[in-house]
């Protein structure tokens, strides 16, 4: 997913924040998942931080931050 979302911006010059949203909030409304999709109170905090790079710098699943290694796929 980092990877579309540096193509996305770098190669297609797609605004970091509409990119954030194509990938997150759009796909949980199209679903009618109501606890995921965005960072609110009440909301299962899931979560990808991206460097200045767009590369893999943190992730947290259920409000808990994971390490790096079980982040791969």
């Amino acid at each position: 997913m980092d990877a579309a979302v540096r193509h996305a911006v770098r190669t297609a010059g797609l605004p970091l924040l509409e990119v954030a949203y194509a990938g997150s909030t759009a796909p949980a409304r199209a679903w009618g998942l109501h606890d995921v999709g965005a960072l609110e109170a009440g909301r299962r905090a899931d979560l990808v931080v991206l460097d200045e790079d767009l590369e893999v710098g943190r992730v947290m699943r259920s409000g808990a931050w994971v390490s790096p290694s079980s982040t791969r796929a």
